[in-house]
C-alpha cells in the first residue's frame, strides 16, 4: 500500500481531505514499525512520504495537518535510529 500511494498520492483524494489525512496517518504510523517483516513496510512509507513533502502540488495539502504531522513526529523519536 505505501508503495501505490508513492506513486498515486497526487492523483488520490485530490477531493477528500479527511481521506487525504487518514491515508497520511497510516504513512506516519507505519513508519514506526520495527523488526522484522513489517520493517519493509516502514521504510515505503519513509520514501512515499519523501515523495509527498517534495512535490510542489502535494505539500500544500500537508498544511492543515501541521499539529497532527508534528505529533506524529514526535512519537517516532523513539522509534527511529
Amino acid at each position: 500500500m505505501s508503495l501505490l500511494l508513492g506513486y498515486y498520492a497526487d492523483m488520490l483524494f485530490t477531493e477528500h481531505g479527511d481521506a487525504f489525512k487518514v491515508t497520511v496517518g497510516f504513512l506516519f504510523e507505519s513508519m514506526g514499525y520495527g523488526k522484522g517483516p513489517e520493517h519493509a513496510v516502514s521504510l515505503q512509507s519513509i520514501d512515499t512520504m519523501n515523495t509527498v513533502v517534495s512535490d510542489n502540488e502535494l505539500s500544500p495539502r500537508l498544511y492543515p495537518m501541521i499539529d497532527d504531522i508534528v505529533a506524529a513526529v514526535i512519537s517516532l523519536i523513539d522509534s527511529v535510529q
